[in-house]
């Protein structure tokens, strides 16, 4: 295992780097429909109520997901990557696929993340609105990247514990 906040110069942040960077897109739709389709396949879990939650690259499949499979709703938290390509990531933008997405999307964002400005926010929104799909974005005042980790100094406790009672809402609604 290597931890998200490993030095990028240590060996660990070297894998990690080496990692990120062979990421692609296709192989994320493809892992990710693997795993809804072992899901789907339980015995206790209702294949028509599946969805994604993802946080920042997590964020980033969950909105992939919304493009790409049948998954009946997504929740991406400060998903990075949808508009510009990040540096040492394999995988790029994926905004332009927005037209494909087929179920509800949630987007939370923290106002003070330094690697999705709230102008970024703002594209993503238009795109949804123009393609005329059930989305919902939430910014969180003073919220940074990472702001519901609390493994992280950008954790916000005050912006995590009023998200999580939003993304369970916001799902029962939906699947």
């Amino acid at each position: 295992m290597i931890r998200y906040d490993e030095p990028p110069t240590s060996p660990d942040g070297l894998r990690l780097t080496a990692a990120l960077g062979a990421l692609r897109s296709d192989g994320m739709a493809s892992d990710i429909e693997a795993a809804l389709s072992a899901l789907r396949s339980l015995p206790e879990v209702d294949p028509a109520k599946t969805a994604i939650v993802g946080f920042c690259m997590g964020g980033y499949a969950s909105f992939l997901a919304a493009c790409r499979t049948d998954v009946k709703a997504a929740v991406c938290f400060y998903p990075g990557g949808l508009i510009r390509p990040r540096p040492n990531f394999g995988f790029g933008p994926i905004l332009d696929e927005t037209e494909r997405i087929r179920c509800p999307v949630l987007l939370l964002f923290g106002s003070e993340d330094g690697g999705i400005p709230l102008a970024d926010v703002e594209i993503i929104r238009k795109r949804l609105i123009g393609a005329n799909k059930d989305h919902e974005i939430k910014v969180y005042e003073g919220a940074k990247h990472g702001f519901f980790c609390d493994q992280r100094a950008s954790y916000d406790e005050k912006s995590s514990k009023e998200a999580w009672p939003t993304v369970l809402e916001w799902l029962a609604r939906r699947v």
